[in-house]
């Protein structure tokens, strides 16, 4: 069951390390990254952030008159205007590349069902392993 999935190695790794002595997987699962919310979600947030961005650079660009500032003529008012647009870059930049991270993420999620518990395992990197015996459930 476990050769059907996409699981990456690193997490096949962790699941067998969590797994005890003659526990049996019964069913295992990953979310469906194929569904179209999430697809129609992500272009939608990509979309919002490619044109915060854009616009974010472009007035940056217009406040420096389209020229590199010369510091050594003082600091000017539309120097702070520029200033003041970097926040919206990085947050329109963060919105750009979040449905990356969200797709990332649904790819590394795998819940397990066995004869004793249920787990789920989210992340890679950081993996956040949940276990849940059965009168918890």
């Amino acid at each position: 069951m476990l050769n059907t999935l996409k699981i990456p190695k690193q997490l096949r790794q962790k699941i067998d390390k969590e797994l005890q002595p003659h526990e049996v997987i019964r069913w295992i699962g990953q979310p469906h990254t194929e569904a179209s919310s999430l697809i129609g979600c992500s272009l939608v947030i990509s979309l919002l952030g490619l044109a915060l961005t854009a616009l974010s650079v472009f007035f940056i660009f217009t406040a420096l008159e389209y020229k590199i500032p010369n510091l050594a003529e003082g600091f000017q008012d539309r120097y702070s205007y520029a200033l003041y647009c970097v926040p919206v870059v990085a947050v329109g930049l963060f919105l750009l590349l979040s449905p990356f991270w969200i797709w990332d993420a649904t790819f590394n999620e795998v819940y397990i069902i066995t004869d004793k518990r249920a787990i789920s395992f989210l992340g890679i990197r950081t993996t956040e392993i949940r276990s849940y015996a059965p009168e918890q459930l």
